[in-house]
């Protein structure tokens, strides 16, 4: 009886083991400790053996890391670490915008107003799995699954090399995700910043170039003893307390699941109930990046957006205050005094608001052409 318990043990071990080599060898370069990591596919081709297998990465990194940040919390949180690369080729095909427009709107059907804003977040959901899988890597030190994205910034530095038309005829379009060497303390932890790029070549120089570039800052939850630095967020665009346009959407059950489609982004928190309530939530998050694009596609942020962006380059700031259950109905608002214009570099603020509380808040304004620069690979 011994004796067939232990063979079927093995053959259980031979069988993953045989499973792994066969579906997941496209990511065995994450299991390497090295300072760049190369990956040869796109990740909007990752399969769901794939996905699978990232996320058993993400338990396996969060369990090892927990004697490290047991040291980091010890530590001033300025000490530098191994500033961590990965690149991949990324390949954008129709149908890929398909599931982005049904992911934002319902419907493959509906079309969008592909204004430099929602530009912004569809190339952010496109670029996120390279995020994803940097926090996979073997020398990482982030916990995945106990960490949180509390803040992104958007550059669209050429938005005309990222259209829809530009994205799925380039043949040449690499993401670059690096890692922050540095930690900063604050209240609840360690804030660490990742940074994802888009480089194009538009053919009128031998390197590719920066088209757009987004910076994931994320929340590991540890007990600090060193001083806290100043609050980032303190210097937020603030709405006025008439905001001039306002705007009403709902999320559903089931569009967590959808967005994770998009950007694979498949923490269960975002598409387990069962999950989301061990982890101490009442039930489903939204992702972040969802809620914004969403908001989006409401009339008035449509309308409005389109006009203020026409084809000039952009960056905006989005700051996640509080957690959105699904499904929920948010406001959006958005501030255009010309208050906001005289006294601050945003050209709109705007937050995002449901029962009563602040969930999201944010700002953005216009870019000089000449912040697009050269790829140093």
């Amino acid at each position: 009886m011994d004796w067939k318990i232990a063979t079927g043990i093995v053959g259980f071990f031979v069988a993953v083991f045989w499973w792994i080599l066969v579906h997941c060898h496209r990511l065995f370069p994450l299991l390497k400790a090295q300072s760049h990591t190369r990956l040869y596919f796109s990740p909007t081709c990752l399969t769901r053996s794939e996905i699978g297998f990232v996320l058993s990465l993400f338990v396996f990194r969060s369990l090892g890391s927990v004697l490290e940040w047991l040291h980091l919390s010890r530590r001033s949180g300025n000490e530098a670490t191994d500033h961590l690369y990965l690149s991949m080729p990324l390949k954008v095909n129709r149908a890929d915008l398909d599931q982005y427009r049904k992911a934002v709107t319902g419907t493959h059907y509906n079309n969008i107003n592909w204004d430099n804003m929602q530009l912004s977040v569809m190339l952010s959901a496109l670029s996120e799995p390279a995020m994803l899988l940097l926090l996979a890597t073997r020398k990482n030190k982030i916990k995945p699954l106990g960490s949180v994205n509390v803040r992104n910034h958007f550059e669209l530095f050429r938005p005309e090399l990222c259209t829809p038309e530009q994205l799925v005829s380039h043949k040449e379009i690499t993401l670059l995700a690096s890692a922050s060497n540095e930690f900063r303390p604050v209240k609840r932890g360690f804030e660490i910043d990742l940074t994802v790029s888009i480089n194009v070549s538009d053919g009128s120089q031998r390197s590719p170039i920066t088209a757009f570039q987004q910076t994931f800052t994320m929340l590991q939850f540890a007990k600090t003893n060193s001083q806290v630095t100043t609050d980032i967020n303190s210097d937020q665009t603030k709405l006025s307390t008439s905001p001039s346009l306002k705007g009403n959407f709902s999320f559903a059950n089931q569009e967590p699941s959808a967005w994770a489609k998009v950007c694979k982004d498949y923490n269960p928190i975002h598409t387990s109930v069962v999950a989301a309530r061990m982890f101490g939530f009442p039930g489903k998050l939204a992702h972040g990046n969802h809620i914004l694009a969403r908001a989006c596609t409401t009339d008035v942020a449509s309308n409005y957006f389109a006009s203020l962006t026409s084809s000039q380059p952009l960056w905006v700031k989005v700051s996640f205050k509080r957690p959105v259950m699904v499904p929920s109905q948010l406001e959006l608002r958005i501030d255009t005094n010309d208050d906001l214009h005289s006294t601050t570099e945003a050209s709109a603020a705007f937050e995002i608001n449901s029962k009563g509380k602040l969930r999201v808040i944010g700002c953005m304004g216009m870019l000089n052409r000449t912040h697009a620069t050269a790829v140093v690979t």
